[in-house]
């Protein structure tokens, strides 16, 4: 199925290849195609300082988030650290 984008007066063709699939906390989901990790958590309103992400089994350093794209069928692990007491 194709949809169309407006942008700057241009009208631009998107598809379903514009998608991945990854599995993220166990659960498949559907994903913009190239996107970083640090645009990934962005994009949940999470608090990349306040998350351990897991990407294949390895532990990815906050620096690299930015870095690093989720491909199709990448396994993501988010551990979100909370307060208590």
């Amino acid at each position: 199925m194709n949809s169309k984008l407006i942008q700057h007066g241009l009208i631009l063709m998107t598809s379903e290849s514009d998608k991945i699939q990854a599995r993220v906390n166990g659960e498949s989901q559907e994903i913009s195609k190239g996107l970083s990790i640090s645009k990934f958590i962005e994009s949940l309103d999470l608090n990349p300082l306040l998350l351990v992400v897991e990407l294949n089994a390895v532990i990815i350093s906050r620096e690299r988030f930015s870095e690093i794209e989720i491909c199709h069928g990448d396994q993501v692990e988010l551990v979100h650290f909370v307060g208590g007491g």
